[in-house]
This record gives C-alpha cells, sequence and structure tokens, in this order.
C-alpha cells in the first residue's frame, strides 16, 4: 500500500478558508512514512518523539526501513510539556545539527515543540523573542511532518504552537507555521491511556464547539466542526472505557476534523480561562478547558444566529442549549472528568486569579459577546 491511499485533504485555500496540511488518514498509514520522506528533497531528518512513542514496535519498524541518501536522526531528548527550556533544548540541536526536515510522533508538547524547532531552524532569533510576536516568524521553516498519537490537539493541522512559562505563551504564523504534511493513523492511539483519551478527547470537543460559536467562523469551519462535535459525543465515552479499533478510528477523525475547523477560527473563552488553570494548580489541558464548557455552551449557544444555533442543536438530536449542556456535563462525568472549579481543587477566592491572568481579550472577542468582568465572576462562582 502506498501513502496516496490514505490521502484525505490535499492543500488548499480560498477566500474563507485555508488549509495548506497534506493530510493523511488510516491505519498503519504512518508505516509509509519512509515514502513521504523519499520523495521530498532532503537529506538530513530529526524525528521527535514522546517517551512512550520510543517504546512502540512502529518506532523499530520505521527506523528499519531504507531511506534512500537520508540520514536519519531520533531526537535523544525528554518532552514531557512544551514548556521553555525543552522546547529551547530541541531548537539549540536542531540548529547545530542543521536539520532539513523534521518529524514528529507524539501527543500536543511533542508535536508543538517540533513544529517550533522546524520553523526556527530558518528564522533566526532566540526563542523568547518569538514569544507572542508571530511577526517574527518571515519565512517558511523546513518541512514538518506531523504525526499524533493521541485523540485531541489538532496541532497538526494549527499555525501555532504552544510553549509554557510563567504563563501560556504561543508561536505562531498563518502564512508559515501550518505543519507540510500530517499523518494521522489510529493505531498509535490504541495503547493510549484511558486518562489521556478522556483529557485529548473532551480538548477536541471543545476546539470544535468553540470553533462552531466563533465570530471568525465560516462554512468549511462550520462542517468539521459540527462532524467532530458528532464523532466526540458518540465515541468518546467508548473510547475511554472499552476502546475497540473502529473506535479509535473515529476519534482520531474526530480531533482531525476539530483541528480542520478551529485552526482557521482560533479558539475563544474557554481556552483562554483555561490556562492559569492549568499553570497554578496543574490541571491537564482538556480538563482545564472542559470544566467551564456545560456554562458556556448555555450562556452562548443563545447569542449566536438562530438559524446556526438551530443547525447545531439538530446536527447532534437536542432541542435546546439545556439539553446539549447536560449531555456533555454527563459525558464528562462518565469519563471520569470533573465538572466544578471545587473538585478540581481551586478555591471560591481563586476565581480573581482566573480573570486576571485568563480573561484574554484577545481570545476573548472571538466568543459570540464579550462577557463583562463582574458577568465571568458570576458565571465562574456557579460552577464552583
Amino acid at each position: 500500500m502506498t501513502l496516496d491511499k490514505f490521502v484525505i485533504s490535499k492543500p488548499s485555500s480560498s477566500e474563507d478558508y485555508k488549509m495548506p496540511t497534506a493530510v493523511y488518514y488510516g491505519r498503519n498509514s504512518a508505516l509509509q512514512l519512509p515514502e513521504l520522506l523519499n520523495k521530498l528533497p532532503v537529506s538530513n531528518i530529526l524525528i521527535v518523539t514522546g517517551s512512550h512513542f520510543q517504546k512502540s514496535d512502529v518506532l523499530s519498524k520505521l527506523s528499519s526501513l531504507v531511506l534512500r541518501s537520508k540520514k536519519l536522526a531520533h531526537y535523544k531528548g525528554t518532552i514531557k510539556k512544551s514548556d521553555l527550556s525543552s522546547v529551547n533544548r530541541l531548537v539549540v540541536h536542531c540548529r547545530k545539527n542543521k536539520y532539513d526536515a523534521v518529524v514528529g510522533i507524539g501527543g500536543g508538547a511533542v508535536m508543538d515543540s517540533a513544529k517550533i524547532a522546524a520553523v526556527l531552524l530558518k528564522n533566526e532569533g532566540e526563542l523568547r523573542s518569538f514569544l507572542e510576536n508571530s511577526s517574527k516568524v518571515t519565512k517558511p521553516g523546513v518541512p514538518f511532518i506531523a504525526i499524533p498519537t493521541t485523540a485531541g490537539t489538532g496541532s497538526e493541522v494549527t499555525p501555532w504552537a504552544v510553549v509554557w512559562g510563567k504563563k501560556k505563551y504561543s508561536v505562531s504564523s498563518p502564512d508559515f507555521m501550518f505543519p507540510s504534511y500530517a499523518i494521522i493513523d489510529p493505531s498509535l492511539t490504541d495503547s493510549c491511556p484511558a486518562v489521556v483519551t478522556a483529557s485529548a478527547g473532551i480538548d477536541a470537543l471543545c476546539q470544535a464547539i468553540e470553533s462552531f460559536w466563533n465570530i471568525n467562523h465560516n462554512p468549511i469551519s462550520d462542517e468539521y466542526a459540527l462532524d467532530a462535535i458528532q464523532l466526540i459525543l458518540k465515541n468518546l465515552p467508548l473510547a475511554v472505557t472499552s476502546p475497540k479499533k473502529n473506535i479509535r478510528d473515529r476519534m482520531s477523525l474526530a480531533s482531525l476534523f476539530s483541528g480542520m475547523a478551529f485552526s482557521n477560527t482560533q479558539t475563544t473563552i474557554c481556552h483562554s480561562l483555561s490556562y492559569p488553570i492549568t499553570i497554578h494548580w496543574g490541571i491537564s489541558h482538556g480538563q482545564a478547558t472542559s470544566v467551564t464548557l456545560p456554562l458556556f455552551i448555555k450562556f452562548f449557544l443563545p447569542k449566536i444566529d438562530k438559524k446556526r444555533r438551530e443547525i447545531i442543536l439538530k446536527r447532534i438530536h437536542v432541542e435546546s442549549e439545556e439539553e446539549f449542556s447536560n449531555i456533555v456535563l454527563e459525558l464528562m462525568k462518565n469519563i471520569g472528568l470533573k465538572t466544578t472549579l471545587s473538585q478540581l481543587g481551586i478555591g471560591r477566592s481563586d476565581i480573581d486569579i482566573i480573570l486576571r491572568e485568563g480573561a484574554d481579550p484577545s481570545r476573548i472577542r472571538n466568543s459570540p459577546i464579550v462577557p463583562s468582568s463582574s458577568q465571568l465572576h458570576r458565571l465562574l462562582s456557579s460552577i464552583y
């Protein structure tokens, strides 16, 4: 079987929607990576993986496949989180060895770190100078191939990457940071633990819902978002409790669709408020984003265009935003996630910290309306 058999989306661009990443989807598609590398005009390639994948037989299979006139290196460093020190070590390593292609195989932290390394191989400057300053990225990096091992982040089809410091930073460029290629192989998620499956899956759901109610939405992002929402609501509980291969396949597809939706819209308030929750209380990203999701479903859906509100409710077979919110709330409980701030160990007085550090105007204004500070405080207090 050749890689062409796995093509699901070719690079495209229109007035409304942009997706310059070539996307391949299918079980065992990752084994076609050597075929893709052999087609590229590159010779010195770095593979960056998570510690879990380093033990996978897929990596040994990839390493044993012969690449014509290619040098293939495996990064020995550990990336558990895309924090400043981990990303900077990878960037320094890549520049020192002058790689002309980077492959990221892992969860969001690995893919974000590798994505940044690939783009900074061609953009000079210290890593810190690129944080929250997209104008610093002035040209494409080396070819970057993203291969996710979880179903949730969407990093394989988005033009930004997260870096964690004293706060959440990002390196972004809608012109130069989309991965060159994404290979979505559901078999790589088969060994994903239940807690990771739950956190990643709920993050994908949150991204899709935020993309749909986003003021930057367009018809194509809407369809990807709706497809993702449908797939996740139906398959995430099974992916956590009894993950058969066909369920893993659907969750990988749902995660991809979610990424292809919010890649063109960004996220909104749920993600913005999640960052201080992760930084100060060490809460996983998916859990942190989703704890406010049922709340904001009830708050925002009545604020969007009536026809679009009817579309999303009809697509998931509910009659009201209240019912939609309750479905998500029950889903979270069923997959072991917390649904209140107090369950996460966050005190009532800590709501002020979340709002002070998480109410980022640039992200919140993507929401259908911008709540006032007093509204936000009341809303978060209601889920304490």
